[in-house]
C-alpha cells in the first residue's frame, strides 16, 4: 500500500516539436503526489508487522517519523545518525528498508545495490508498530522535505488456526 500515487497527465493523439527545451514546451506524462497518509485495510485477524520500504526523490529533507494515528504509535528514523554510519548524507536514489515483522526486526539503507544496517539510526524508544484487524491509519513526517519522500508498505494477512 503505497503513500503516493501517479496523476496521469497527458492524452493522445499528442504532437512534440523537435528541439523543444521550454518547459512550456515539453510534454507531461503524469504527476507524482506524496500523500503523508494512508488507510491500511488489515483482513488477518491475527496482528504482524510489515515491510516499510521509504525512498528519496531529492537530496532535500531531515528525520522522518512514522505514525499510527489510532493507537498513537511512533517510529522516528534519524538521518543524522544514517550519514555518521554510512559516511555520507541520505540522498536521491537511496532507499530505507525496515521490517515491524515479529523475529526479523531490521532497518537497512540500500545504497549503490549495497545493503547497512541502521537500526541504531532508529530512536530506541520507537515502536515496533503492527497491523491490527481493520482500519490502520498511518502517517509519515519529516523535519522538512516531505514531499521528497515516498513510502511503500507490505504484509501478508495471518489468520488464527486450530
Amino acid at each position: 500500500k503505497g503513500f503516493s500515487g501517479t496523476m496521469p497527465l497527458f492524452t493522445f493523439p499528442f504532437s512534440s516539436e523537435e528541439g523543444s527545451t521550454s518547459p512550456d514546451e515539453l510534454i507531461i506524462f503524469g504527476n507524482i503526489s506524496v500523500d503523508t497518509r494512508t488507510d491500511v485495510m488489515y483482513y488477518g485477524d491475527i496482528q504482524v508487522g510489515f515491510n516499510m520500504a521509504i525512498n528519496f526523490m531529492s537530496d532535500n529533507f531531515h528525520n522522518i517519523y512514522f505514525y499510527n494515528m489510532q493507537t498513537r504509535e511512533r517510529m522516528n528514523i534519524y538521518t543524522d545518525q544514517i550519514e555518521i554510519l554510512t559516511g555520507q548524507p541520505l540522498g536521491m536514489g537511496d532507499e530505507i528498508d525496515i521490517c515491524t515483522i515479529s523475529g526479523r526486526k531490521s532497518a537497512y539503507l540500500l545504497r549503490n545495490g549495497e545493503y547497512t544496517n541502521i537500526i541504531s539510526a532508529i530512536d530506541k524508544n520507537s515502536d515496533w508498530i503492527q497491523l491490527t484487524k481493520g482500519s490502520n491509519i498511518f502517517a509519515f513526517a519529516s523535519d522538512y522535505g516531505v514531499e521528497s519522500i515516498m513510502m511503500d508498505l507490505s504484509w501478508r494477512n495471518a489468520y488464527g488456526g486450530i
